[in-house]
């Protein structure tokens, strides 16, 4: 289980409320999003949370008029430290970005608040803060010699269905643009918040289930939590005619096969979903799936995988190919309809992370002597996870060439043996 960390700051937020107080015109409007909090959480405190990236983000867009500060920002973004285009600040808080100074030394020039602000009482209070380039914006080919993005802060807290307005800092104030948060800017915006991939735990502490820590430091962990999967890009899809069937079904092909059932296409089924799972302030999608079956005894078991998506690779229904370097995803020997019923269920979900969740299912399907039988259960989520649909894959589906796809109301998939 996590620990939450207390970090009294009652100094340093004092510090940093008078250090503004005789700055120019745009510092004092870096200051109003400062509160007087006097302790935050690594895990808590959305309000301070929110009020540290409006700042941040206030600051990042002044530091990003300097051109060296661009190439910077996107050689980080490019190593993909979490497998997104994401930079969190406490990683790089020291790095040297130009003529010898450092990433917090720039934020300190341009914000009139002290070094110490941006190396220690920042990355202790709010290890997870991160700076998003989106993929919609090609980082790759981000021109640095000319384009200057805009930055905007993303709350913790946001509703991704209601949405909410967003503020997008210049480095310019008159030009500034508020603008609803489902509408994705035109020109490159940096999101700033809390990482979506990473979160931070105390010394000792880890995550439970499956995690990678990627950095550490005297007071904290930072452990990557989502996106562990293998990841898909543009480059990962096959713009060939496919030769899916519909429904078509050629008789019960597993029959006694021997083989295994694989996953080796899927998508996004349009636009409209890919907006829907995954916001374009969030970046890559991460899509997650879970096979449930009935297994020996009337029990239901389950086989989960994920994949990580860009919204690009996804875009205009494109096929991802998970067979391009394998045999895609293996499932099981399904040629026995006496042992394993006559459908199997197939669960989508886009992972967002949070708390866990129980989140209960059930399976109809009929056994050998044709009696129809209901089996529940039920399987672990998250609390922000996004619904992208259920399908069932029936035994006698198509799953040779000429493929038959099987869709949710978001996600459309083919099983072949």
């Amino acid at each position: 289980m996590k620990k939450t960390l207390i970090l009294t700051l009652s100094a340093g937020l004092s510090m940093f409320i008078l250090f503004q107080s005789c700055k120019k015109e745009k510092n004092e409007q870096l200051n109003k999003s400062l509160t007087n909090s006097s302790s935050v959480s690594v895990q808590g405190d959305a309000k301070f949370k929110n009020d540290a990236a409006v700042f941040y983000a206030r600051a990042v867009s002044m530091a990003v008029e300097n051109a060296d500060v661009r190439l910077w920002l996107k050689k980080k973004a490019l190593e993909e430290v979490d497998g997104d285009f994401d930079i969190l600040h406490s990683m790089v808080k020291n790095e040297i970005v130009s003529n010898g100074r450092t990433w917090s030394m720039i934020l300190s020039e341009v914000s009139g608040q002290s070094i110490d602000y941006f190396t220690v009482i920042l990355p202790q209070a709010y290890p997870s803060l991160n700076m998003l380039i989106p993929d919609i914006y090609y980082p790759e080919n981000w021109n640095t010699a000319t384009v200057i993005p805009g930055v905007t802060a993303i709350p913790c807290d946001i509703d991704e269905q209601k949405g909410t307005m967003l503020h997008i800092y210049s480095a310019h104030p008159n030009m500034d643009i508020d603008l609803f948060s489902h509408i994705e800017p035109k020109d490159m915006t940096i999101c700033v918040g809390e990482s979506e991939r990473v979160e931070a735990f105390t010394l000792g502490e880890k995550p439970d289930g499956e995690s990678k820590k990627i950095f550490e430091d005297g007071n904290y962990v930072l452990y990557q939590t989502l996106g562990l999967s293998k990841s898909f890009s543009q480059s990962d899809y096959n713009e060939e005619i496919l030769n899916i069937n519909g429904n078509t079904k050629r008789g019960c092909q597993r029959d006694k096969s021997g083989k295994k059932d694989r996953m080796i296409l899927m998508r996004v089924r349009n636009n409209t979903s890919v907006n829907e799972l995954e916001k374009w302030y969030q970046g890559k999608l991460e899509l997650v799936y879970t096979m449930i079956y009935n297994s020996s005894g009337n029990i239901l078991s389950t086989v989960s995988n994920g994949h990580v998506c860009d919204r690009r690779a996804v875009w205009d229904s494109k096929w991802i190919h998970l067979d391009a370097e394998g045999p895609g995803d293996v499932l099981l020997t399904w040629d026995k309809k006496d042992k394993y019923g006559d459908v199997m269920k197939y669960i989508w979900i886009e992972d967002d992370g949070g708390t866990p969740k129980s989140i209960p299912i059930e399976l109809e399907f009929k056994n050998s002597s044709g009696t129809t039988i209901t089996l529940k259960t039920t399987i672990q989520r998250k609390n922000r996870d996004q619904k992208a649909g259920e399908s069932l894959s029936e035994y006698c589906d198509n799953v040779y060439s000429g493929v038959q796809e099987l869709t949710t109301s978001h996600i459309g998939f083919c099983i072949v043996i």
